[in-house]
């Protein structure tokens, strides 16, 4: 976003997104705890807009159906901060309307 800001051309704004494996469960947004004592976790770097993954990286275990959940969930995170990111970039080029209370 920080390169968006500053005018640089970009393909699309990037998202990173964390997810992990905690006693059997994927979560989105781990914590301290969760990294270090879960079962698996797995940044992702998303370009929301183009529907594309620019990093992945896995450890742990892993089966197949899981990482297709944790992709889902991802994508998920992605498209609310992706949101937040436009609309904050918007904001500092759009003049706020002014209202004049009598």
């Amino acid at each position: 976003m920080a390169l968006a800001d500053a005018g640089i051309p970009m393909r699309d704004l990037l998202v990173g997104v964390s997810i992990g494996k905690v006693s059997g469960t994927i979560v989105v947004d781990l914590n301290q705890l969760e990294d270090q004592y879960g079962e698996g976790d797995m940044p992702l770097a998303i370009m929301y807009g183009r529907g594309l993954i620019t990093l992945m990286q896995a450890d742990g275990e892993w089966t197949p159906a899981e990482v297709n959940q944790a992709l889902d969930l991802a994508f998920k995170a992605a498209e609310q901060i992706y949101r937040m990111e436009k609309e904050t970039l918007k904001g500092k080029y759009v003049e706020p309307s002014v209202t004049i209370i009598a």
